[in-house]
């Protein structure tokens, strides 16, 4: 009998530790043929907001990576415990209709002289004007008062920087060490700017403005939020642009939608996916997702996984489907 017992409870933890290792989600999984290291420090955006009435979700502390091409390294760049959030009429990929070049960031709209915060920890290389023009006497610059920071770590062996820009007053100086949550600035209406918003960019292995990733796909979500992303061609696989995908929460019946970018030049698409468009903050739950095209409907219906890059396919009359790009299976496809 005690021969018996023993051996149920040897099976008995020998389940719960295959159960725990296959369905709790890991903070970092490393890459195949994917240097992911120096990683961001352990970081948690969790704080107590100066308004009691709003309430926000944290985010996943950083850096936070459930599947292999997950690289969640930054916060946002302000305390995300308020309502603002970022300009949905001019996302990431966006054509300026004033200055016709594409938006390399994301915009988030927020009142004069909200602190602005690092992203990650690393060396601040520019505080100040003429971050565009790389002459820090010229104030006409687009970027008005702007830092960027040097990060300390990197992605596929590339450094990584981040940008702030149109801000009102600046904190730190040139050769300054910050870390994640830093104040760095207050928000302003600095450069070419037609009211106060922070402008923020993620770029990859050199700081130029056409070295720009979309913000969305490397900021943490909240709790429980995942983003969408995907590629949206035609049948023979031209990039569609400005075309708008319908997405529905069949949970919430609340209505998102969200478009292509309006160019493919000069900005970059993630070096896994090639998204040319992205959505972030979007409820874990069901889905269904709608793609016009030459008259007809396209309709596809997916769970959206929280704090995780969720993918699909458009190509035009074959139709839309979520099969991750060659080479890779997303944890959730795979059949337990």
């Amino acid at each position: 009998m005690k021969k018996n017992k023993f051996l149920l409870e040897f099976l008995s933890i020998l389940l719960g530790l295959i159960f725990f290792s296959t369905f709790l989600p890991k903070n970092i999984v490393s890459a195949q043929e994917i240097e992911l290291t120096p990683l961001p420090e352990p970081f948690s955006s969790t704080t107590t907001s100066p308004n009691p009435s709003v309430f926000r979700e944290p985010l996943y502390p950083i850096p936070y990576a459930i599947n292999d091409n997950d690289h969640f390294y930054f916060i946002r760049p302000f305390q995300p415990d308020n309502n603002y959030w970022l300009n949905k009429e001019y996302r990431f990929g966006n054509v300026n209709p004033i200055s016709e070049n594409p938006h390399t960031g994301i915009d988030i709209d927020l009142e004069m002289n909200t602190p602005i915060i690092a992203a990650g920890s690393g060396t601040v290389v520019w505080a100040g004007y003429g971050l565009l023009s790389d002459d820090p006497k010229y104030k006409g610059d687009a970027y008005g008062l702007a830092v960027s920071i040097e990060h300390d770590f990197g992605y596929q062996g590339k450094q990584l920087y981040t940008i702030y820009a149109h801000n009102d007053e600046i904190y730190v100086e040139l050769g300054d060490y910050v870390e994640a949550g830093d104040l760095l600035a207050l928000s302003g209406n600095t450069g070419f700017s037609t009211g106060p918003h922070a402008h923020f960019e993620v770029r990859i292995g050199e700081n130029e403005m056409y070295e720009a990733y979309n913000p969305e796909l490397w900021i943490s979500p909240e709790v429980g939020d995942g983003v969408l992303l995907g590629r949206v061609t035609t049948t023979l696989g031209n990039h569609l642009f400005d075309h708008e995908i319908q997405i529905h929460n069949l949970d919430t019946n609340v209505y998102y939608t969200s478009k292509t970018y309006s160019t493919m030049e000069f900005i970059q698409r993630d070096p896994y996916y090639e998204e040319n468009f992205a959505i972030g903050g979007l409820p874990a739950g069901s889905y269904e997702i709608i793609i016009q095209y030459y008259g007809s409907g396209y309709l596809i219906y997916v769970d959206v996984l929280p704090g995780t890059l969720n993918y699909i396919r458009f190509e035009g009359v074959k139709g839309i489907h979520n099969t991750p790009p060659e080479k890779y299976i997303h944890a959730s496809l795979i059949e337990n």
